[in-house]
């Protein structure tokens, strides 16, 4: 598990950890004291099962177990394989004080496969997702951590993945002798990479599945 956590934490920094469990997305409806109508998705994992009709108003509450919650009001969700990543930005994101919140009504929920389905982009990177299904290439190194992959994601059909893909493939197995001595380098590197990709019309990111 240490080598998941650095390699993430060299990455990006808004995510979840967690491992085992159900994960769970939830498209929520609240209702504040004011009488103000909230929706969003609200994403959490949990070692318990949601039961649509026992966790709602206050069983909700009492299921995810807190009094503040994150909720983007809008999500672009992107097919890489079998796999789903949401994505949205700050400007979509709420925290939200349940003790101001009268009601609690869950609309849709789904269980999802990965520990970071939701994922927040720069409004630059946000606005390379396009409707039509991307071109993509995954990146992985299991001596760097089993159960992550980085992905090189494009919908601009003018964009090459091939030449990043083995750019930063070469890297990782640089990195790989010792993550934890090239911390600073690795996170310099994806950093620096991410940004210039941004120009080409390409998402560099990752998805996690639990061990």
């Amino acid at each position: 598990m240490k080598k998941l956590v650095v390699f993430i934490l060299l990455f990006v920094t808004n995510t979840s950890f967690a491992d085992t469990g159900n994960r769970y997305r939830f498209f929520v409806q609240l209702i504040s004291q004011d009488l103000d109508t909230i929706n969003g998705y609200y994403y959490h994992n949990s070692y318990n099962d949601y039961i649509p009709t026992k966790h709602f108003d206050r069983g909700f509450r009492n299921f995810i177990k807190k009094d503040n919650i994150v909720l983007y009001s809008y999500i672009s969700s992107v097919s890489i394989g079998n796999t789903n990543i949401d994505f949205s930005t700050s400007k979509y994101k709420k925290i939200i004080s349940l003790d101001k919140i009268i009601r609690i009504r869950v609309k849709e929920y789904s269980h999802v496969s990965t520990t970071n389905r939701i994922q927040e982009l720069t409004p630059k990177e946000f606005n390379l997702i396009k409707l039509h299904p991307p071109n993509y290439i995954l990146l992985h190194n299991e001596k760097i951590v089993e159960n992550c992959s980085l992905v090189l994601i494009t919908w601009n059909e003018k964009s090459i993945l091939s030449k990043p893909s083995k750019e930063i493939n070469n890297k990782l197995s640089f990195f790989k002798k010792d993550i934890e001595k090239h911390q600073n380098d690795f996170h310099k590197y994806t950093k620096n990479k991410r940004l210039e990709l941004i120009k080409k019309g390409i998402l560099l990111t990752y998805f996690c599945f639990p061990l």
